[in-house]
């Protein structure tokens, strides 16, 4: 009885020596660990290559993008001189019918009677007189006077001036230009090479002076001695809608025309 008691304690024993000992760490657990830290170390260089990758694709698009600039930049400063103007001469009917024509910028010789056309459009607005129209009235001018002519013309439409057309008819009066003849005495085109010749013109028209509403008109008969050249398209767009033709008046003297009977 004594020896089946020893090895029962002896088994106990032994049962309570295992349980106090550390667990081992199984075979398949460290299998586990090891697995999830390779995944994890595969998963970063994934991240990083594509990272990388990434980066690279923004470098070579970068720089597609700024050659194809400096592309554009050549192509626009080699295309620049051969820029161009096209103007379109726009006829408008009387019944509503409109045509455009195309035309070209290269000199031309000036007809007679294309320079008759400008003087009397410079003379009419030069002279004649609406209130409501003064400003567009003096643009013309300034188009097409150089600036001597201009600072006559200035004289007649201030309000204070000795001469001033708005301080002696005001609102009230109306003063137009009405032209007889305009005769072309010299021409540039004679010049040679022992004499220089300016194109000079001597106009004869009538001013007439009324009151509103009224038929009664006075006539000032007067004679203007005029000189020009013309200077090319102006490159003002403002002033070549005024004056596309770039025709200059250099003198401009009117005078009194009595008339004998």
């Amino acid at each position: 009885m004594m020896k089946a008691l020893l090895i029962k304690m002896k088994q106990f024993l032994k049962t309570k020596t295992e349980s106090m000992r550390p667990k081992s760490v199984s075979a398949q657990s460290v299998d586990s660990t090891k697995t999830a830290f390779t995944h994890s170390v595969d998963w970063e260089t994934d991240v990083y290559a594509q990272t990388v990758l990434s980066r690279h694709r923004y470098q070579a698009a970068f720089i597609a993008a700024g050659s194809l600039c400096g592309l554009l930049v050549v192509a626009l400063i080699m295309l620049l001189p051969l820029k161009t103007l096209q103007p379109l001469i726009i006829h408008h009917y009387p019944d509503g019918e409109v045509s455009v024509n195309a035309t070209d910028l290269a000199p031309k010789k000036v007809s007679q009677k294309q320079s008759q056309a400008d003087i009397i459009r410079f003379i009419t607005a030069f002279d004649s007189y609406f209130f409501e129209t003064i400003k567009h009235d003096s643009h013309i001018v300034a188009a097409m006077a150089s600036n001597d002519v201009y600072s006559q013309y200035e004289a007649t439409i201030k309000p204070r001036g000795k001469a001033s057309l708005v301080k002696r008819l005001g609102k009230d009066k109306v003063r137009q230009v009405r032209i007889e003849s305009v005769f072309i005495e010299d021409s540039e085109e004679k010049s040679t090479a022992h004499r220089q010749h300016v194109n000079t013109a001597t106009v004869d028209y009538v001013v007439l002076e009324s009151h509103r509403g009224q038929q009664h008109q006075t006539r000032t008969p007067k004679r203007a001695v005029i000189q020009w050249k013309y200077r090319g398209i102006p490159d003002d767009n403002r002033i070549a809608m005024l004056n596309w033709d770039g025709f200059l008046v250099t003198h401009f003297r009117v005078s009194d025309r009595y008339l004998t009977k």
